[in-house]
């Protein structure tokens, strides 16, 4: 029994780091998709690109 406890407290250390870095991950691609929302938008930045110049 105390084998089993062991073993799983083991599994919980190494297990909760990967789950911290995936939601991570994810919360940094949900604002990286928010921010996109406002490339361009800025007056202080604004300017009249050319054609075929990508805005980023």
């Amino acid at each position: 029994m105390r084998t089993q406890i062991n073993l799983k407290r083991e599994y919980l250390v190494c297990v909760f780091p990967f789950i911290g870095y995936l939601i991570g991950w994810k919360l940094d691609r949900m604002e990286d998709e928010r921010l996109s929302k406002f490339r361009d938008k800025s007056a202080l930045y604004r300017r009249d690109p050319p054609p075929a110049e990508p805005s980023w």
